[in-house]
Formats: C-alpha cells, structure tokens, sequence
C-alpha cells in the first residue's frame, strides 16, 4: 500500500531587509518498498542536509529508518533555529535597554510570530510521530524504533525551547509590542483613507467606536509638515507616515 507522512519543516523567508521564521508542510510518501517521494513546495534545509548524508549514515532503500532520519534531523533543525531566534531576541534586547526603538519592537514581535509557528509546527509533529511509534503505520525494527524514540525527544525539547523563548518576549515586552502594535493600525488607516483633514477624523472616530466598544474615546493631535517642506518641498506626509508611524503618535495613546 501507499503510506503519506506530512510533517512541518522550518523555512527562512526574505521580507524586505529581514528574514522571517516560519514553517512549511512537506509530504513523505512510502509506496509499497518500490519508492519514496518527498514533496515540498520550495527547497528546505532538512531534505538538502540529507541528500549530503546519502551512502554515509543515510539509506534510503531503508523506508522506515528514512523516515525516521528525517524526522530527527528536522527536530534538530529546529532546534538550531530556535538558539538563533534566542540570540537575535537578545541583540534586541541590548538595543532597548539602552533606547525604546520601533525597530527592535518590531523585531521581537517578529520574532514571537516565528515562536508561535514553530510551537504549532512542532507539536503537530509530536503527534505524527506519537502516533507512527504506538500505531506501528509502517514496519519498525529495534534500531529503527530507538531512532523514533531520539527524534520524538529532540523534538519535545524544541517545544520546551520555544515556550520558553516566547514567554521571555511576552512578559518583558509585551506592553510595548501592544503599543507599537496600536500605532502601526492607527496610521495604517489613516494614510491608506488620506485625503483631507476631515476623512482622518473620521477615521479616528470610527476607530474610537469599534475600539472602546460605543463609548467614545477623547484624542487630539496635531499634524504639521512645515519645517520638513522647509527641508524637502516633496514631501509627501502620506508617504512620510507610512515609513514612520511613530511620526504620528509620537507621545503614545
């Protein structure tokens, strides 16, 4: 018979001048002991670092042991991202106990949207692999049940790792991401609806309602480009806001 293992992988994406953490499905179908295939949407570091192990420790007439490598050198990937998020969170860290920046802000709440992808990735995979140990879906032999054994453990100490990781973010800064995450909406509205004076307000008191639930939230503000036409006679105060929401709410909500 044909047998569809979908497992999670980490992937680095590009965004910009960053890179974001996220995961990706990646199928692994055992058809009878004639074939496997791997099926993955782009290229990804699991399949890549054991298509340089083949005819070294990685066999893949041996179906189940594959599956099992490719279970264990995923956990460890994991793994290894998870100390590179912990290492970029604390050089952002060091930048905001010097000076509150919207860049590190932004950076650490990237960085918990990465946790979370990768929390949820990896317990779906304990329960693939929980359920291939106890369900015997495929043939098992000692050495090949003891490899599941290692990579069902590398893989919970991931999850450990990536609650932690996050409960670190959450609790020293989650004030300040709520924060800057309040003024990147405000301003987005603003500048995507700008027009006149008048559409701003009106934004802000359509804001205000959804917001506070009917009651009418009390706000002000001023807004005034004079000395920056001064500097720069094109400036465009839409673009301006739209690269630097902070222009705005400079003073907080």
């Amino acid at each position: 018979g044909t047998i569809l293992f979908i497992i999670d992988v980490p992937v680095i994406e590009k965004e910009q001048d960053s890179e974001i953490y996220t995961t990706m499905p990646v199928g692994l179908i055992v058809v009878r002991d004639d074939y496997f295939i791997t099926v993955s949407l782009k290229k990804n570091r699991i399949i890549g670092n054991l298509e340089r192990e083949i005819n070294k420790k990685v066999t893949t007439y041996k179906k189940s042991r594959f599956i099992f490598q490719f279970f264990y050198e995923n956990a460890s990937v994991f793994l290894k991202l998870l100390k590179q998020i912990n290492k970029e969170t604390e050089v952002a860290e060091s930048i905001l106990k010097k000076t509150l920046r919207n860049k590190e802000l932004l950076k650490l709440l990237n960085l918990e949207k990465s946790l979370v992808y990768f929390t949820t990735s990896l317990k779906a995979n304990e329960v693939v692999m929980e359920k291939t140990l106890r369900g015997k879906i495929i043939k098992l032999y000692d050495e090949d049940e003891d490899l599941l054994e290692d990579a069902i453990i590398e893989n919970k100490q991931a999850i450990e790792m990536s609650k932690i990781y996050t409960n670190k973010i959450a609790h020293e800064y989650r004030n300040q991401i709520e924060h800057i995450i309040t003024e990147r909406a405000i301003c987005k509205a603003i500048t995507n609806n700008y027009a006149t004076l008048q559409t701003i307000l009106t934004a802000l008191s359509n804001w205000s309602m959804r917001t506070y639930e009917g009651s009418r939230a009390q706000f002000g503000f001023i807004v005034s480009n004079k000395k920056a036409r001064e500097g720069n006679p094109n400036l465009n105060i839409k673009n301006f806001l739209n690269k630097d929401f902070c222009a705005l709410l400079g003073d907080g909500i």
